[in-house]
């Protein structure tokens, strides 16, 4: 029988110091664009014996698309296999002006259409 997926849900400061062995999946808000806080947040994958192998889901705006990319590669180098997904909205809000919290409103939609993907029977590993 299939188990339902735990979900832990943390600020980045509460992550700190925080352990897990059977974690997959890291989702990434807000994502810090500096190398040591990246590195230390995708590093929740590398804990207590695991490989260090998962998935890693950072949402950006598409105007921080480039600098994530070369992120990533200074943090994790040849290692990284990194797969840029484009999530479309249903209806296109780009033209209002809605503010930071639509901002944030939207980039938590498109986690949780990245999360049911890779939860979902079909889409999970």
């Amino acid at each position: 029988a299939a188990t339902a997926p735990t979900v832990l849900l943390t600020t980045p400061s509460a992550a700190r110091g925080l352990d897990f062995s059977n974690l997959t999946h890291v989702y990434s808000l807000n994502v810090p664009l500096n190398d040591a806080e990246y590195a230390h947040q995708a590093g929740r994958l590398g804990r207590l014996g695991n490989l260090g192998t998962g998935i890693i889901t950072s949402v950006v705006e598409p105007s921080l698309e480039t600098e994530l990319q070369g992120l990533i590669g200074r943090v994790a180098g040849a290692k990284a296999n990194v797969e840029v997904l484009e999530v479309v909205e249903a209806e296109d809000l780009s033209g209002l002006d809605l503010g930071e919290a639509a901002s944030k409103d939207k980039a938590v939609r498109r986690l949780d259409d990245i999360f049911e993907l890779y939860t979902t029977e079909e889409g999970g590993q």
